[in-house]
């Protein structure tokens, strides 16, 4: 018998869902959202050639102002994806800050926030010389955040049920397949036989696809599109000739 179940709330779906989303459990899936994502944003921010502290100071007035709202407002047409409203919401943020000239102020709120700009900051400058636009900058680091927020997830559970070892000898094949000899080494160093060995790297890989279409589906309101999202994300993985960006907002 087929389920007729509809699919599970997703992050997004709850954050989108205004009318019937609980105000706190929608201002937790925000939070949640942007914390795994800001950098994205930041990565953005730096390629329209914004200094590091101005960057940061503009991703984190954001994410205070997308907090502080009562409901998500329409920055853009597309709300079905996270991506999408995100740099959407943040490019009307740096518009008005442009026309304002700093005046909104953050005030007094406190925000905790696991933030880690020299991380960030190395990566875009890791990236840059292969990043054609800003856009394509925060379309890059948001499928890196994904890949990262998978592969942390992974690992905690291999370390959990004593086999981080495995994870750390196996995490390297996730994006191509060992060769029969490093089968043999990999064996050697876990002391286990080759065949077990190829069962784990395809058990692992097995469980980082499903990890990461749940992560991606997770940003979505509608879990069907995540096949769509996903690719449009490792397309973005690709490296891209430079190219004149379109105009600054």
């Amino acid at each position: 018998m087929i389920s007729r179940e509809p699919f599970p709330s997703t992050r997004w779906s709850v954050v989108a869902g205004t009318a019937a989303a609980d105000p706190t459990t929608r201002r937790a899936a925000l939070g949640e959202l942007c914390e795994a994502y800001w950098g994205a944003l930041y990565a953005y921010s730096r390629s329209r050639g914004t200094d590091e502290q101005e960057a940061m100071d503009q991703v984190q007035g954001f994410m205070v102002e997308l907090l502080d709202r009562n409901a998500i407002t329409g920055a853009d047409p597309d709300k079905g994806r996270f991506r999408n409203y995100l740099i959407g919401a943040f490019r009307h943020f740096l518009g008005r800050r442009a026309r304002h000239a700093r005046a909104q102020k953050r005030g007094g709120a406190v925000r905790t926030w696991s933030l880690d700009a020299a991380v960030v900051e190395r990566r875009f400058q890791d990236e840059i010389a292969t990043t054609a636009t800003p856009q394509r900058a925060f379309d890059r680091q948001f499928a890196l955040a994904a890949l990262d927020r998978c592969l942390t997830r992974l690992r905690t559970d291999y370390a959990g049920r004593g086999r981080a070892d495995v994870f750390d000898e196996l995490a390297r094949f996730l994006g191509t397949r060992p060769a029969a000899a490093e089968y043999h080494e990999i064996a050697t160093r876990l002391d286990l036989n080759p065949t077990a060995v190829k069962v784990a790297v395809h058990r692992l890989r097995d469980r980082f696809r499903r990890q990461l279409l749940d992560e991606v589906a997770q940003t979505l309101t509608d879990p069907t599109a995540t096949g769509a999202e996903l690719r449009e994300l490792l397309d973005a993985l690709q490296k891209d000739p430079p190219q004149k960006d379109p105009p600054a907002v």
